[in-house]
């Protein structure tokens, strides 16, 4: 929440995370295998959340760039996604 990263998602699977202070790639998040239709940030700015055509949502631990949950129940692409009223803990 300080300003200092930007994410990018596309439909090559991949997230990545930039610095906006030297515009550089600072790492690539891979665990979707299709096209990545939204992300979201915790208010707390611990976790991404992200979604895609493959009808799988994914939870990433922002300090680390580690996967830490994948939620897979829906039949189809999920279009879009959002974190509401949770505590942020912190994980690992």
């Amino acid at each position: 929440r300080q300003g200092k990263h930007c994410i990018s998602a596309a439909d090559d699977g991949f997230i990545k995370i930039w610095s906006t202070v030297n515009f550089e790639l600072v790492n690539t998040l891979i665990g979707h295998h299709s096209d990545i239709n939204a992300t979201a940030i915790s208010e707390c700015g611990t976790y991404l959340a992200s979604c895609s055509n493959e009808g799988i949502v994914r939870v990433w631990r922002l300090s680390d760039s580690k996967p830490i949950a994948a939620f897979n129940d829906h039949a189809g692409d999920i279009g879009s996604l959002n974190f509401f009223n949770i505590p942020c803990y912190k994980t690992g």
